[in-house]
């Protein structure tokens, strides 16, 4: 199965778009995706390999009828983000909203430090 990805970076609160920020999306250590938001602080949509539909529906599935990934995004000025455990559903298009905190002013340290982390892993009871 195939399913997609979009990333919606805003800062504000959710009220202002972010140009420029790097999207990397990971699955199983390999990166399998690159993306930049655009000035609607939108990624281009990307298609994300999954289990097929069909996995959801057999009685005894081993594994999960879902893909996850990680998705981090980075930005001068921004603290960088981590989203951790984001699950893409066979057909179907996943927008992540993602929500960068500006440095504070003048700031000089590592911004390493500064990362924010987001665990998506909620237990979907599919």
């Amino acid at each position: 199965g195939r399913g997609r990805l979009t990333v919606t970076v805003r800062s504000a609160n959710g009220t202002l778009p972010v140009e420029g920020a790097l999207v990397t999306i990971t699955s199983g250590g390999a990166v399998i995706g690159v993306s930049t938001s655009d000035e609607s602080g939108n990624t281009e949509t990307l298609t994300i390999p999954t289990p097929p539909k069909s996995a959801s529906l057999t009685p005894g599935y081993a594994g999960l009828p879902y893909s996850t990934v990680l998705i981090e995004v980075d930005k001068d000025g921004y603290y960088s983000g981590q989203y951790i455990e984001v699950p893409i559903f066979p057909d179907v298009l996943t927008v992540q909203p993602v929500n960068l905190l500006p440095l504070p002013e003048f700031f000089a340290g590592d911004t390493g430090e500064g990362t924010q982390f987001f665990d998506e892993s909620e237990g979907y009871d599919l």
